[in-house]
């Protein structure tokens, strides 16, 4: 998989969990962890990504 469609899928995977926690839980009570341990993915991944919460 090229570099520029591991690094879409990624993102897509990011929102797609901050859209699947919102179901569960309030916006104020998800976590950097609750969305990285959603996808399988480090802390600094997200990071990587966003600057903060989607």
């Amino acid at each position: 998989m090229p570099y520029e469609n591991k690094t879409n899928y990624t993102r897509r995977q990011l929102q797609n969990a901050m859209i699947e926690l919102l179901e569960e839980k309030p916006f104020e009570k998800i976590t950097i962890n609750d969305i990285a341990s959603h996808v399988h993915v480090n802390r600094s991944t997200v990071y990587r990504y966003y600057d903060d919460k989607l």
